[in-house]
């Protein structure tokens, strides 16, 4: 089910949404633009909600499928987060 994130700062008016898909690009503006996306998440009254949504969209997709910041999250950053959850998972398990 999709997370309801209305009020993300990302979708505000005036936002270059394309500022928060640079993570990958090792330039002076790109690193610029992923901290600015970073920032904004980090105040985003539904950064948790963002997060949770995407990677559950993500699932077991490698770090290479990853793109964008979500929940002030870069796409590796997601993966070792998913990797870590599911680690924990299952060592409760054992």
């Amino acid at each position: 089910m999709a997370a309801d994130l209305t009020g993300a700062l990302c979708a505000a008016p005036g936002q270059d949404l394309a500022m928060w898909f640079r993570e990958l690009e090792d330039t002076v503006d790109g690193r610029r633009d992923t901290r600015y996306a970073r920032e904004t998440c980090l105040r985003c009254p539904v950064r948790v909600a963002c997060l949770d949504q995407q990677m559950e969209i993500e699932g077991r997709t490698g770090a290479s499928s990853r793109h964008g910041v979500f929940g002030g999250l870069s796409g590796r950053e997601r993966r070792r987060l998913y990797e870590s959850a599911k680690r924990a998972k299952a060592r409760a398990a054992a």
